[in-house]
């Protein structure tokens, strides 16, 4: 499941209603600090039927606009009453560059000296 489809499937189960999220927040603000953290919000996302993983965290992340670490009523309020749900965009990541011969040539000497000092200390201490 993907952050979107997990914002999706939230905001259906909780619906559009300010009063219905601000009732299901308060049931799920178990610490009593006035928002919901991603713990809180974990809950949320399992009782819309969806299974934890780093999706709902991501959706968590999106929601929480002021990055503070917790979701606001008036975050949730913002989100429920969006037209769409949208993420904010992120760069994909940087695949991962194979090793060029030069790179490797750079580091056998490095690694030489400490398996050498390796040895050494081997000896030394049998």
């Amino acid at each position: 499941m993907t952050a979107h489809e997990v914002l999706t499937t939230v905001r259906e189960a909780m619906g559009r209603s300010y009063e219905r999220a601000d009732s299901i927040l308060r049931r799920y603000d178990t610490d009593r600090s006035g928002a919901v953290n991603v713990f809180e919000f974990r809950k949320i996302a399992e009782k819309a039927g969806i299974q934890y993983d780093e999706a709902v965290d991501a959706a968590f992340n999106a929601l929480d606009r002021s990055k503070d670490g917790s979701i606001s009523y008036e975050e949730l309020d913002a989100f429920l009453h969006q037209r769409e749900t949208t993420l904010p965009r992120t760069p994909p990541p940087a695949p991962h560059a194979a090793p060029t011969p030069a790179s490797v040539r750079n580091v056998l000497p490095l690694l030489e000296e400490k398996l050498a000092a390796l040895k050494c200390k081997i000896d030394t201490d049998a």
